[in-house]
């Protein structure tokens, strides 16, 4: 496949027009014109770049890129190893953010409650959206759930330990800035990807329930989903490098 023809398909995909995203969606540095051959990961970096190097990869396709606006020199030069390699091996790179964080099917919210058996029943915002369990677990089950299915332990912030829980709003990577929206709301509890220093203070003092799963373990899964649709539809040779990062 062409990787414009491959840029314009995905664009289309995922509603890249309708963004105005701090980071640069589509194709960030191009690189051979036919893709045979794509790697998958969460986040640019060398190690995947390495990866897609001994795979013979003609692609990478990340959530997290390279670009973003309003860029500093110093960031961009943090930066210059890894454009240099994807220059000197012809790689093209493409990331998707917020429309791979919050498409209907593929993204990374919906998919994080397929995981985490959520059944979802709206958007309080393009990046929150909240819903329900089948029925009501004790804050230790959905513990267990996001450590069994995210393979790692959250960090949980709660006023009352024995609470049962049945409604819960959640989104994907950094969005402990929207506890105001959601304590507003009077849901059970709320899910993200990170927590700040002041998180705590403010569900403790309004008898909140917080879990924060990790940015990057909240945010596999959208990749995954939307490399699954393009060697599904498109017959490519797409595969998934799970780098873990704790944060």
């Amino acid at each position: 496949m062409n990787n414009y023809c491959l840029e314009n398909i995905i664009n289309k995909k995922l509603n890249a027009h309708l963004f105005h995203d701090i980071a640069c969606n589509g194709l960030q540095i191009p690189g051979y014109s036919n893709i045979y051959k794509i790697v998958i990961g969460v986040s640019i970096c060398k190690p995947l770049i390495d990866f897609a190097i001994q795979y013979r990869a003609q692609a990478i396709i990340v959530h997290h890129g390279l670009f973003v606006q309003n860029e500093s020199y110093n960031m961009r030069m943090l930066n210059q190893n890894r454009i240099n390699l994807l220059l000197k091996h012809n790689i093209n790179l493409y990331s998707w953010h917020l429309p791979l964080d919050v498409h209907e099917k593929l993204g990374n919210n919906v998919q994080l409650a397929k995981k985490l058996g959520i059944n979802v029943l709206g958007k309080i915002s393009d990046v929150i959206l909240w819903g329900a369990f089948p029925s009501y677990i004790t804050i230790q089950n959905l513990f267990n759930r996001i450590k069994k299915k995210l393979y790692r332990d959250p960090l949980c912030f709660n006023h009352l330990p024995s609470s049962k829980i049945h409604t819960i709003a959640w989104c994907s990577g950094r969005g402990q800035k929207f506890i105001e929206q959601i304590y507003n709301l009077k849901l059970d509890v709320f899910l993200t990807g990170e927590a700040s220093e002041d998180t705590m203070h403010y569900i403790y003092e309004n008898n909140m329930i917080f879990f924060s799963a990790g940015h990057y373990a909240t945010e596999r899964y959208g990749v995954q989903a939307l490399g699954q649709w393009i060697s599904k539809k498109y017959s490519l040779d797409v595969v998934f490098v799970d780098i873990n990062n704790p944060i």
